[in-house]
């Protein structure tokens, strides 16, 4: 892979190129500008009079958090690594956007069971939990994992993957 980068004119500081990762060298226009676009989920904003581009990207990486806790209560769009002795007991969210993301990851020998609120259910393959507070997913062996989607706002989620074997209850 190439590396981007730029040429200038040692005596007037001007920009005389820009490179990318590929393609060839830009040259700047008649006006003396090289205009940098994003494009998809990246937008470029120019500062006037400062010098400055910032880059920047609206898909953002769901953050992790390592729970230590007996109990936690999960928000959307994360992920959490159960790490305890003893079992970790992870509550949905009670607001959760269809499309949004949960993931969980088993580290610690306590083991973990995701606890629902009232109205709530998950899915996973031809087995619904209790909807409500007495339904859960809970883990079996220690390093088990779950992705979920919220398929229904606020009320349904489904497992998009898992790893090792779960207990629908």
């Amino acid at each position: 892979m190439s590396q981007a980068g730029f040429s200038s004119n040692s005596l007037s500081g001007a920009v005389l190129t820009l490179t990318g990762n590929s393609g060839g060298a830009v040259s700047p226009g008649l006006d003396g500008d090289i205009d940098i676009v994003g494009a998809g989920y990246i937008t470029v904003t120019g500062t006037p009079g400062s010098n400055l581009l910032t880059i920047t990207s609206s898909v953002s990486l769901m953050p992790w958090t390592e729970i230590t806790d007996s109990t936690v209560a999960m928000d959307i769009n994360n992920g959490y690594v159960m790490n305890k002795s003893t079992l970790i007991t992870a509550t949905l969210p009670v607001t959760a956007a269809v499309g949004s993301v949960i993931s969980v990851v088993g580290e610690g020998a306590g083991k973990w069971t995701i606890a629902q609120n009232a109205g709530q259910n998950i899915r996973f393959g031809d087995q619904t939990t209790t909807t409500g507070v007495g339904g859960s997913l809970a883990a079996i062996l220690q390093h088990d994992c779950v992705d979920l989607i919220c398929t229904v706002a606020d009320t349904s989620f489904v497992v998009r993957s898992s790893v090792g074997n779960l207990t629908v209850t």
